[in-house]
């Protein structure tokens, strides 16, 4: 499991609770880093707790172009963009 968080802080409790692979997005781009660190295949699923545009922009790039895409996005309201939309 990579973990993408802000801050020393937030990283510590993702590594705490399992997370395998780090990525502060305050130092580095999420989707280059998920490429980075899974040898150029993206990610399979993508949890975002947020639901904010950029942050669903970002999980859409960093995703496997042939995985089953997957999104868990906690949000009120309809999300700004439309996950499965083509890139």
């Amino acid at each position: 499991m990579i973990a993408a968080a802000a801050g020393d802080a937030k990283l510590r409790a993702a590594q705490e609770m399992g997370a395998d692979a780090l990525i502060d997005y305050s130092r580095e781009p999420v989707d280059a880093a998920v490429k980075r660190l899974t040898d150029g295949a993206g990610a399979d699923v993508v949890l975002d707790p947020t639901g904010l545009a950029d942050t669903l922009r970002t999980a859409r790039a960093g995703l496997e172009r042939e995985a089953a895409r997957g999104w868990l996005s906690v949000r009120e309201r309809s999300p700004p963009i439309q996950p499965t939309a083509s890139r």
